[in-house]
């Protein structure tokens, strides 16, 4: 039998018809409520290897005020503050941190017991909220957004990067737990998410007054589909009359100062079997029975890919004159990742805009090499020490947007290198 002609290939991939796409809700939802758990384990057996200062400090309860799913106090908010300037406890505590970690890593199966508890002693000492930094002024702000697929996750999954960013910027750290997929498909995630970063920025809101934001200094971050709901919330609050929010949203919220995006999906007019057969390695991609849940429980109804135009879908697709307004971009990729390309792809008009706007939009593209999607959330247990790279990286970005002052020095937890524990400490 003759080859399959490429173009022909080509021509199946776009017409690529999911199969969950037809099968009923709760199915998908019991689906779905089946990895939540195997994820929930997954991360929590994760945060025994979790060195201290890595819990949130706080939770935050916002409105959802967007869309047809309106509620009060429906999306909670996983908060990080700072630590505190060291008192002379705390100094003296500050001191053991690096030997607790070193001691828990030589002692192995015994820290892995002894960890919550020894965590909870060496806790940093949080700046009460209100308080402001050492001298009472105003902090930056990461709004951050979990992964998941639009269906799995919870604002703790990427506590390592909010403990860690916090520490190095003095800021607080927001990580919304925007609602799920299939329970709460397209749109309601994106407008979640949308509604609580106006809430956030809002001058009478809980963050501005209780935490003493910087309305200046604000910064969106997101791993996945957090990525891809980072940027998409970006592209609403450039136009929210354009979706019927003009009406609910604030008239002058703050500009975001940058976006830090994560292996985020940024079109998705491009069907899965094409994205995977684009990846340098297919067999290192998310399973297709993974991505069918994905896709069937978050686009319901069903579109197909041709559909899929929606910026709030596919942000990447956003017109010229939109992305000659973005802010500037540090944006994580991985080699072994599907979504590879789309994210290159997009990093190229956002560098040929720079161009022509005379060096606005900058954008930072780091590709991760030999690594899958999702390379530093578990399995493994212990954080990578690239990941940790990586979050370096990106603070550096965000160091260069807010203006950040090198000569400040912020105390009360280790260096983002002791918020990791090396492999080789697993037995």
């Amino acid at each position: 039998m003759a080859a399959e002609p490429t173009d022909r290939k080509d021509e199946l991939a776009s017409e690529y018809i999911n199969p969950l796409e037809q099968s009923p809700r709760w199915m998908l939802a019991a689906q779905a409520l089946a990895i939540r758990s195997g994820a929930s384990i997954a991360f929590g057996m994760s945060s025994l290897y979790d060195p201290a200062g890595t819990a949130p400090s706080g939770v935050l309860w916002l409105d959802a005020t967007l869309g047809s799913w309106k509620a009060k106090e429906a999306i909670r908010v996983d908060v990080w503050e700072p630590p505190r300037p060291p008192s002379r406890a705390s100094s003296r505590m500050s001191s053991r941190v690096s030997s607790r970690v070193s001691s828990r890593v030589s002692s192995r199966v015994s820290s892995r017991v002894s960890t919550p508890a020894a965590a909870a002693s060496a806790a940093p000492d949080y700046l009460t909220a209100g308080q402001g930094g050492a001298d009472g002024d105003s902090r930056p702000a990461i709004i951050n957004f979990h992964g998941g697929g639009f269906v799995l996750g919870q604002g703790t999954d990427d506590a390592r990067w909010a403990a860690a960013a916090a520490s190095a910027l003095g800021a607080v750290v927001f990580s919304v737990n925007y609602r799920l997929a299939p329970g709460y498909p397209f749109p309601t995630p994106v407008e979640d998410c949308t509604a609580a970063i106006a809430q956030i920025c809002s001058d009478d809101g809980p963050a501005v007054k209780r935490y003493r934001v910087d309305r200046a200094r604000v910064i969106l971050s997101g791993f996945s589909a957090g990525g891809t709901l980072a940027l998409a919330s970006w592209v609403v609050l450039q136009d929210p009359a354009r979706w019927g929010y003009g009406d609910v949203l604030p008239p002058s919220l703050p500009a975001v100062a940058g976006l830090a995006l994560y292996y985020p999906l940024l079109d998705y007019t491009v069907a899965r079997p094409r994205k995977r057969e684009a990846c340098p390695r297919p067999d290192l991609a998310l399973p297709k029975s993974l991505t069918d849940l994905f896709d069937a429980s978050y686009l319901y109804p069903p579109r197909p890919p041709g559909d899929r135009g929606d910026l709030r879908i596919s942000p990447g697709l956003m017109p010229d004159d939109m992305l000659a307004r973005l802010p500037p971009l540090h944006l994580c990729l991985c080699e072994h990742d599907m979504l590879l390309a789309e994210g290159l792809a997009f990093a190229d008009r956002v560098r040929g805009r720079a161009d022509d706007g005379g060096g606005a939009g900058r954008v930072e593209v780091r590709v991760v090499g030999g690594e899958k999607h999702g390379w530093d959330k578990p399995p493994p247990f212990a954080q990578k020490e690239s990941a940790g790279e990586e979050y370096e990286a990106a603070i550096g970005s965000i160091k260069t947007w807010i203006g950040f002052d090198a000569e400040i020095k912020l105390h009360g937890q280790p260096d983002l290198a002791a918020l990791l524990i090396p492999p080789s400490a697993i037995v």
